[in-house]
């Protein structure tokens, strides 16, 4: 399965949020994690720790306005419970970008596998390069309308 096929069936598995509060990275991810149900066999605080862990290291930011936060290392359990969820932040957030643009779209990356998990970072940063797909973002789309798009990429 291709990366793109791979973040498309993820994307389906997890959840679209809007208006994530918070000024700094810690903040929004804070924000965005109490929102979501985490996979199978892991709690809230560990989804966190793991972001927040990955973040210190290195921002997850990829430029025009996007980060793909995600762990160091898969934490899921059982690929089936892999996901991503898509975020909407509720103003533009500074996140060390290679282009220095604040973020104000999160895709957070939840895996059980290495080879998946590298293939869907690498699907979102090629799809976030196209104009279209960054254009039907800024219209805050939601989960159902967002797989759709990502299934004709």
């Amino acid at each position: 399965m291709s990366g793109l096929d791979t973040a498309w069936e993820w994307l389906a598995h997890g959840e679209t949020y809007y208006n994530i509060q918070g000024d700094t990275q810690d903040e929004v991810l804070e924000s965005a994690v109490r929102l979501m149900t985490p996979p199978r066999g892991l709690t809230r605080a560990q989804v966190l720790a793991a972001l927040v862990a990955r973040e210190h290291l290195m921002s997850t930011a990829i430029g025009l306005g996007f980060a793909v936060p995600h762990p160091r290392e898969p934490i899921v359990e059982d690929s089936a419970d892999s996901l991503m969820a898509v975020c909407y932040l509720e103003h533009a957030v500074a996140w060390a970008a290679p282009d220095d643009l604040p973020v104000q779209t999160l895709f957070i990356v939840l895996s059980a596998d290495h080879g998946e998990h590298l293939a869907v970072l690498s699907a979102v940063a090629e799809a976030v390069q196209r104009e279209d797909f960054r254009e039907f973002l800024a219209t805050k789309p939601t989960k159902e309308e967002l797989v759709d798009f990502w299934g004709k990429l």
